[in-house]
């Protein structure tokens, strides 16, 4: 599982340290890693609640629901998205993705 942040670093930061703790305690408590879906669900909460100015991709594999992305906007929403973008650059690189990916496509 990887985190990826934009916006103000050392809310970012912080708020990565936590999830980090966060997943640690769950596997000390549960024996299992969690769900993508789960380390996603508790980086939008503390984002929401915090009310932060910073953005986040969680994406990861779990053995639940295989592969996955998620995209943690500065609202707080969290949405499981084919692939995700962030930070300052990313308005320009959207239009290009949008209209070049296909479901499926390969490396090539």
């Amino acid at each position: 599982m990887v985190a990826l942040r934009s916006g103000l670093a050392g809310q970012s930061q912080q708020a990565v340290h936590k999830l980090r703790y966060l997943i640690d305690s769950h596997v000390n408590e549960q024996g299992k890693l969690p769900h993508v879906k789960t380390a996603a669900r508790m980086l939008q909460k503390r984002n929401y609640e915090k009310g932060l100015e910073t953005g986040y991709i969680i994406a990861g594999w779990d053995p639940y629901d295989g592969p996955q992305v998620y995209s943690i906007n500065l609202g707080g929403a969290c949405l499981l998205r084919d692939y995700a973008l962030g930070g300052s650059g990313s308005g320009f690189i959207y239009g290009y993705v949008d209209a070049n990916y296909k479901k499926g496509m390969s490396f090539e």
